[in-house]
């Protein structure tokens, strides 16, 4: 299975490309994902505003706990970031789910829920409302 992170400015919708490449260069540095992080290149979807070209970073994800590494790099690299944060993850069924963070300090539920889309457990993005956590904490 593949995995698809975009990172876009929460206030703007503008893709993050410093973001994108810190994230996959993080990634990268895992055994159980070394080999298996790209950083690609594509353009915006129909609809979106900002105009150009969005990085997205991509795991393929295989048995043996990958998804759990995943989960838990994300998670701490989410923790060093600043400013309003939104992640489009994505999985090769082209299903979708938002992560909206801003100024994260503890994003356990959101990382929660992330942990359970990358695994399969959560289906529809509808079903689930976009997370956000603020250095008030989950709302």
């Amino acid at each position: 299975m593949e995995i698809g992170l975009a990172l876009v400015d929460g206030g703007s919708g503008a893709a993050v490309p410093a973001a994108a490449r810190s994230l996959a260069q993080r990634l990268r540095v895992e055994d159980a994902l070394r080999g298996r992080v790209e950083l690609r290149q594509t353009a915006p979807a129909a609809g979106e505003m900002n105009a150009g070209v969005v990085e997205l970073v991509t795991v393929a994800l295989a048995s043996g706990g990958a998804g759990t590494v995943l989960v838990r790099v994300v998670a701490d690299w989410l923790r060093g970031q600043r400013g309003h944060l939104v992640i489009r993850v994505s999985r090769a069924e082209h299903e979708t789910y938002e992560l909206e963070l801003d100024n994260v300090k503890d994003a356990g539920v959101v990382i929660d829920r992330f942990e359970a889309f990358v695994n399969g457990q959560q289906e529809h993005e509808q079903e689930q409302p976009r997370d956000r956590a603020t250095d008030d904490g989950p709302a």
